[in-house]
């Protein structure tokens, strides 16, 4: 028979009190935290007459995206705009709950990467969801940057690319492959933005994107106008995993991704997008 060792009730008496006051600051620091968020969203929320229901469901919202260690603050600064354009109360919220779906989906598409800062690059990244770049896109590119030990920043800017690319009515398959080789050879995100010119430049003067290659050396010198090396191969063929990165459930550009001062940042406030959270990426054409 086993024995049971039995602590002193003194010891009891003190654990039981410790476990009580640990279990009594979780809620007070939800409360703070809560708080924080929400200062000034109230007063604001009243004078544009939000419904105190439609206020609670941003609140849960901003808790959900803190607890899960996204950006809550990105959550907050879409609400405000929201407000600001007097876009209806209930269509902000489900604005909001589709972008901190897309923001989680972001962070676990990103998990395998470094990052210097880990909120900003997912929000990026959960711009790009939201422009036609697919999770696909995003895996890919991540295993990119897992050949060259790449950061996140240089994968949310290759999102970045893309999503203008394809708000250029640029669709090719061959677009994301030559982005993610970008990455691959270690194209810093100054790299990124210059090539996205260049790729669009080279589809407008009658290129085919498949023969479009990646050259010169990690400062991305000598990129554009060369034919593809066949030993480059096919990106998705080459990295395995992709499509498991690929596989979130939860999806920006300049310093101010959510600023609303170039093309496509409005598109959630427009009829017809962002109705279903559940599924919150756009058809591709």
């Amino acid at each position: 028979m086993k024995s049971v060792t039995h602590l002193p009730d003194s010891l009891n008496r003190a654990l039981g009190a410790l476990l009580l006051v640990v279990v009594g600051l979780l809620p007070a620091a939800a409360a703070r935290a809560s708080d924080d968020l929400m200062a000034g969203l109230r007063e604001r929320s009243e004078a544009a007459g939000v419904p105190p229901t439609i206020l609670a469901g941003v609140e849960r919202e901003l808790i959900q995206a803190q607890e899960a260690g996204v950006s809550a603050e990105a959550l907050r600064n879409k609400y405000l705009e929201g407000l600001a354009k007097g876009v209806p109360p209930a269509k902000i919220l489900v604005v909001v709950r589709t972008l901190r779906v897309r923001i989680e989906r972001a962070a676990r598409l990103l998990a395998p990467l470094a990052s210097a800062d880990a909120s900003r690059a997912s929000v990026r990244v959960a711009d790009a969801l939201g422009r036609g770049v697919s999770p696909e896109d995003v895996g890919l590119l991540v295993n990119r940057a897992r050949e060259r030990l790449a950061r996140a920043e240089v994968v949310a800017e290759g999102t970045q690319t893309l999503a203008r690319l394809r708000e250029a009515g640029l669709y090719d398959p061959a677009l994301c492959e030559a982005v993610g080789r970008a990455v691959a050879a270690g194209y810093t995100e100054q790299d990124l933005d210059r090539l996205g010119d260049d790729l669009r430049r080279f589809a407008a003067n009658g290129g085919d994107l498949a023969d479009f290659s990646i050259g010169g050396d990690a400062r991305g010198e000598g990129r554009e106008g060369h034919l593809l090396d066949e030993s480059a191969g096919s990106a998705a063929s080459e990295v395995p995993g992709t499509e498991e990165l690929g596989g979130g459930s939860g999806g920006e550009g300049g310093e101010d991704p959510l600023a609303g001062d170039r093309p496509g940042t409005d598109e959630v406030f427009r009829a017809g997008r962002d109705q279903d959270p559940n599924n919150p990426d756009p058809p591709r054409p």
